[in-house]
């Protein structure tokens, strides 16, 4: 059991060891994207049906801002997605257009948030390194534009299409889909993938530990 000073701390120590684990597991094809998608189901589950304080604040304020929900919707949405039948969940992410209207709509919307997150790091990251290629700077903006925005449709399109076909929401029906998120890894480069796996693996089992 971690003790208390370890527990405020958990997010650095799960990171820490499974950074060490990295370098000792054998690489396995893909096996980031896996990773990805297991890690996406545990965190936006978390995100729609745990209680609060099963997610690192940071990282449930980063969902919050890139799912594109307000707080006030956010409570709206936790309370009929888990007590309504499921045939109207529509109803309360996007009452006011249909549903490809509604994803297409997010997708430009999240691109720009995504933009206005990666375009600063983006920026640091090329003045601390030896190639200041333009075009590569752009290239990885794109991708990580895309992957972010691709996580969090694809995080309401298996919504949309799952609770259509399997009315009534749980968390076991949350971890069934919501895994499909994990794929939008596949957009960035491959040098990228398993950072990106590291770092939703670690608040994936910090979520767990909570």
């Amino acid at each position: 059991m971690l003790d208390g000073k370890l527990q405020e701390n958990s997010v650095l120590v799960f990171w820490i060891v499974i950074r060490a684990l990295y370098n000792i597991v054998p690489s396995i094809p893909y096996g980031n994207v896996v990773v990805m998608c297991l890690s996406a189901s545990q965190l936006l589950s978390s995100w729609i049906a745990a209680p609060p304080s099963q997610l690192n604040m940071s990282y449930a304020s980063f969902l919050n801002w890139q799912g594109g929900v307000n707080v006030s919707d956010l409570v709206l949405v936790k309370k009929h997605f888990i007590s309504q039948p499921m045939g109207r969940h529509c109803f309360f992410i996007h009452p006011d257009s249909t549903c490809p209207e509604f994803l297409i709509q997010f997708f430009f919307d999240a691109l720009l948030r995504a933009f206005r997150l990666y375009l600063p790091l983006n920026i640091l990251l090329l003045a601390s390194s030896k190639n200041k290629s333009l075009l590569h700077f752009l290239e990885n903006i794109g991708r990580s534009c895309v992957f972010l925005s691709s996580y969090c449709t694809l995080a309401w399109l298996s919504a949309c299409f799952y609770y259509t076909f399997i009315p009534g929401v749980s968390r076991k029906s949350l971890l069934m889909h919501t895994w499909v998120s994990g794929l939008a890894v596949l957009f960035e480069r491959k040098s990228r993938r398993t950072e990106l796996a590291i770092y939703c693996l670690t608040y994936a089992m910090d979520s767990l530990y909570r």
